[in-house]
């Protein structure tokens, strides 16, 4: 193996881990003022690397605005208490979630509670962790 090669070869697994490192960090949500958004969910997809929601939130001129909320994986969720079915289409929930720094309308979920007031955590930070 040439040099040049070789010492591709030893770079590559640290462009992996930077890849890795940069994929799951929480830069783009401001965590230290979290929302709170109550509203219908559209849909839940139960999924790796991330499981997301997306609700329509009614807004005060009586138009409902569609927000993405990104959930962890489904080992973490499901550590948490979480199911496949914890949330469905039609349902309406309260999540609190830390807000996209740029205004888009989605977020990181810190707890999503239901309309029973099943409060269901997404990260240990809510839970005191």
């Amino acid at each position: 193996m040439t040099n040049i090669r070789f010492a591709k070869f030893l770079a590559l697994p640290a462009l992996l881990a930077g890849a890795a490192l940069a994929h799951h960090t929480t830069a783009l949500f401001n965590a230290a003022e979290p929302v709170q958004l109550a509203g219908t969910v559209e849909s839940f997809a139960w999924g790796n690397p991330h499981s997301w929601i997306k609700i329509s939130v009614p807004g005060a001129n009586g138009n409902a605005t569609e927000w993405l909320i990104e959930c962890n994986s489904i080992p973490l969720l499901k550590r948490f208490g979480w199911t496949s079915t914890s949330v469905r289409p039609g349902d309406r929930i309260t999540v609190s979630i830390a807000p996209d720094f740029d205004g888009f309308k989605r977020g990181e979920a810190l707890s999503v509670t239901t309309a029973a007031g099943v409060k269901l955590n997404n990260a240990m930070v809510e839970s005191g962790g």
